[in-house]
């Protein structure tokens, strides 16, 4: 039996007696087996980031260009924090973005 093979089935062992037990550190263990990341799933913004940079190019500051498009896609309770992951994530962006032109140059 391989490595990966006994990866796997150990997690599938932590994973029945997880359910048995209801112990959320044998998830844990059976997850990282299995090779998944810990923590939430990242949220897919590739459509609101799309959004956000023709409003920056069309001359929007990229804070309100972030507010105007977490508006469409958010609770109004969950806004602040929107804009501040689209913000934050386009200026990831723009960061490779630049990266990548600067290498080009060169």
């Amino acid at each position: 039996m391989t490595g990966s093979a006994m990866k796997l089935e150990l997690a599938e062992v932590f994973e029945r007696y997880a359910s048995m037990s209801d112990d959320p550190d044998l998830r844990r263990a059976a997850a990282a087996l299995r090779g998944q990341r810990a923590g939430r799933k990242e949220i897919d913004d590739e459509a609101p980031l799309a959004e956000m940079f023709l409003l920056v190019a069309g001359g929007l500051a990229v804070e309100t260009a972030a507010r105007h498009v977490a508006a469409t896609i958010s609770a109004p309770v969950y806004l602040a924090s929107t804009a501040r992951r689209l913000a934050r994530k386009f200026r990831a962006a723009q960061n490779i973005s630049s990266v990548a032109v600067a290498c080009k140059t060169d």
